[in-house]
């Protein structure tokens, strides 16, 4: 099963998320479900590297645990209300698919006091 923790701030913005773990979904190679996040994943990165160019955050991957993760840097507030647009639609994107996927799926949030 693939985890996603999205995190978000206390005014409700999503600020970082990790994922970990194989979805499970079928043979390594013909996974629907992996393929799918993957690619929600790559696509995620490469729009958050366009909009904040060398400040891109933090994404950090690990194929030993299968953790990627990513927290938001500090950048001025037209970049963040892009930001939070991309992160937001990656969230929708993942919650639809957890529907579908359940057993291969799972999704929380958590607000990070600050």
């Amino acid at each position: 099963m693939t985890k996603l923790k999205f995190i978000q701030d206390k005014s409700g913005n999503f600020v970082a998320f990790r994922m970990q773990g194989h979805a499970g979904y079928a043979a390594e190679g013909n996974d629907i479900v992996c393929a799918a996040l993957s690619a929600c994943v790559q696509l995620f990165e490469q729009s958050v590297v366009e909009l904040l160019g060398e400040e891109k955050g933090s994404f950090t991957a690990n194929e030993k645990t299968t953790e990627i993760s990513f927290s938001l840097p500090d950048v001025d507030d037209e970049k963040k209300k892009v930001f939070y647009l991309l992160i937001s639609s990656f969230y929708k994107y993942v919650t639809r698919l957890q529907k579908q996927y359940k057993k291969n799926i799972y999704c929380e949030t958590e607000v990070k006091p600050c």
